[in-house]
């Protein structure tokens, strides 16, 4: 199973979402996650649909090539199910949520 992040640029138009609350971004976005506003940084092999052992090893062993920030609150995880459909988790101040996620306005990192 593949898992791809998803994190917001740090630009100032960015900057009052980023590391904010799920409820927070919700009220300031029209009562949706925008995905516009996201880049993909990074894919991997995963055993499992499991946020938060994907949350312990991007903070506590980032793989070698692993060049993003460390996972964290507004960051976005998809898990591409074996049946070709996609589930994508908020990362929330404690915990993650199921969340509606457009990957295809998601864009490249900015450098």
């Amino acid at each position: 199973m593949r898992a791809h992040i998803y994190q917001m640029d740090l630009t100032p138009e960015n900057i009052r979402l980023c590391f904010a609350p799920y409820e927070y971004v919700l009220k300031e976005c029209c009562g949706q996650i925008p995905s516009v506003r996201y880049a993909r940084v990074y894919s991997l092999e995963v055993g499992a649909e499991d946020p938060e052992a994907l949350y312990a090893l991007l903070n506590l062993h980032h793989p070698s090539d692993y060049t993003a920030r460390s996972l964290s609150v507004s960051d976005v995880i998809e898990f591409e199910l074996s049946d070709g459909s996609s589930v994508f988790y908020y990362c929330d101040t404690i915990g993650f949520k199921v969340i509606s996620f457009d990957r295809s306005t998601a864009h490249a990192p900015t450098p």
